[in-house]
């Protein structure tokens, strides 16, 4: 057989002239240089657009950062929007236990043992002395450190680099976030003051990483804007605990793509400047859950005596999942109003914290089938009511402020309003006896003024306010009776006068009879001042 050596020569020569116009009919040298030259343009413009989002991002965040910084350095406590009482003032003599004024301390913004300036303050404990220390970085001139010392039951002493001080100023206590709700009494709690189950119960169900992330949580903001892609609102959330603290402090409601860019970057700052601790009792400490009656339940604590007649450290694991569970709608998931969507809420929370590993699957089955039981409605004390809304009816119509959004300083003294409280209830339990058999209660008001500026400085408006928000110090229309004696005696007094002066009057009549005649007659009295 013969084999024809050419041409396969031939075809070793003639082939890859054939790749070779095939591959310039399909890829022509030309177009190669044009995709080259657009390849570079598109990597231009992403280097250009990463540039300028790179600066953009700097600008916002040294923007929100000043926001930041400057409630840090007025004070992260004392610089919230809402309604505050007059400065309390602790002097030498004063009768205040050391257990009474520690719960005065917390109520102030003071924490113990805590060095972190998120605080108004720290305080310790040694024996019978008081260690107050409150922070520095919004009042230069106060003491750095105030040592107070007790004995039988009343301040004894008020110290400071070993020199005496006859007072020391608290800072203002808050009454109200929101002039629409009353609230109890508010202490500050710190990290450590939270019981663990809560701590897992909050994070597993709204912020399971919140200990990993930045402040922002990219899955969660990913699958935020999946499910909102094509809308200009937000249905659906994504925010971490920090947007969410943050939100409720600085922002306003409305749910749209900027308020949520700035709750982000306003997110990322805080967390650059507090511990994720601080942030997490913070948090806790401000989280509205709900309202029974005319009482709100503004923080964790708060919620555990409104609704379950607890204090925080006493909840069981269902409660606390309960709680947690709350966050999310506080209405919607009332165990009080809505027990079925609040039991199921509850049992979310406890698969949630399983799923963590924060509890066994065991101690979730357990819980999930206790029935969900709320106390009954506690004698929970809601500070000056009567006297919130009554500042609530002057800054709406007369100065146009709202609590909400600004500082609002008044003059109440709590301590005194304490005493006419307990002064108008033991008085209406006296007339209680005495009217019994009358269809209604007794009711009574109370206001005390400051007599050299008249500022109020307590009022009470009625019984109960739970039962009657009827203020009978501003709107009651009554004849005065002898309310009106003591201005009488004040304008006696002011012009020398003495209670037991007697006075003699000339007293001169006239008056015209029938027939036209003018008669005057002089009539002679006395005129007894006071007996």
């Amino acid at each position: 057989m013969a084999i024809e050596i050419t041409s396969v020569s031939e075809r070793r020569l003639v082939f890859p002239g054939r790749i070779a116009r095939t591959l310039r009919q399909i890829y022509p040298w030309g177009e190669r240089t044009a995709r080259r030259t657009a390849f570079q343009v598109v990597s231009a413009i992403v280097v250009l657009a990463a540039v300028v989002a790179s600066d953009s991002f700097l600008r916002s965040y040294k923007y929100y950062s000043r926001i930041i910084d400057a409630r840090l350095a007025s004070g992260y406590l004392s610089s919230r929007p809402g309604l505050y009482a007059a400065p309390r003032i602790i002097r030498a003599g004063q009768g205040f236990s050391q257990d009474a004024l520690v719960a005065v301390l917390r109520r102030a913004g003071y924490i113990e043992n805590a060095s972190s300036d998120v605080w108004n303050g720290s305080f310790v404990r040694q024996d019978s002395i008081l260690e107050i220390r409150p922070r520095q970085a919004h009042q230069k001139s106060r003491p750095q450190i105030v040592k107070v010392s007790f004995q039988g039951g009343r301040v004894a002493t008020l110290v400071t680099n070993e020199v005496p001080l006859e007072s020391f100023n608290l800072e203002p206590e808050i009454l109200t976030n929101d002039l629409s709700s009353k609230t109890g009494k508010r202490n500050t709690l710190s990290y450590s003051d939270l019981p663990p189950l809560l701590v897992y119960a909050i994070i597993s169900i709204e912020d399971r990483r919140y200990f990993e992330h930045p402040g922002l949580d990219a899955l969660g903001v990913a699958r935020a804007m999946l499910r909102n892609a094509g809308d200009e609102r937000i249905g659906q959330g994504g925010s971490t605990i920090t947007q969410q603290l943050v939100k409720n402090t600085y922002l306003s409601p409305e749910r749209t793509f900027r308020r949520k860019y700035a709750e982000a970057m306003l997110a990322f700052a805080l967390e650059q400047r507090l511990s994720k601790q601080d942030i997490f009792a913070l948090y806790c400490n401000e989280v509205y859950l709900g309202q029974r009656g005319a009482v709100a339940a503004r923080g964790v604590e708060q919620a555990a005596q409104l609704y379950f007649g607890k204090e925080l450290k006493n909840l069981s694991l269902s409660e606390a999942a309960t709680i947690a569970g709350m966050i999310q709608g506080p209405s919607r998931y009332s165990p009080e109003r809505n027990r079925g969507p609040a039991q199921a809420r509850r049992n979310l929370v406890l698969s949630a914290m399983a799923r963590d590993g924060c509890i066994s699957s065991e101690q979730s089955m357990t819980a999930s089938h206790e029935p969900l039981v709320v106390a009954a409605l506690p004698d929970t004390h809601t500070q000056a009511p009567y006297f919130i809304d009554y500042v609530n009816r002057v800054a709406g119509s007369q100065l146009e402020v709202s609590a909400a959004t600004q500082q609002i300083y008044t003059t109440i003294d709590l301590d005194l309003q304490q005493l006419a409280e307990a002064a108008i209830n033991r008085q209406l339990e006296h007339l209680n006896g005495r009217y019994k058999n009358h269809a209604g209660k007794p009711q009574a008001a109370l206001v005390a003024l400051d007599p050299r500026t008249g500022n109020i400085l307590a009022m009470v408006g009625g019984r109960e306010y739970g039962e009657s928000q009827l203020n009978r110090v501003t709107d009651a229309r009554r004849q005065p009776g002898s309310t009106f004696k003591p201005f009488v005696y004040a304008a006696a007094l002011e012009d020398g006068l003495s209670p037991v002066q007697t006075l003699p009057m000339r007293l001169v009549i006239s008056f015209t009879t029938e027939t036209g005649f003018i008669v005057r007659q002089t009539l002679v009295a006395a005129i007894q001042v006071a007996k």
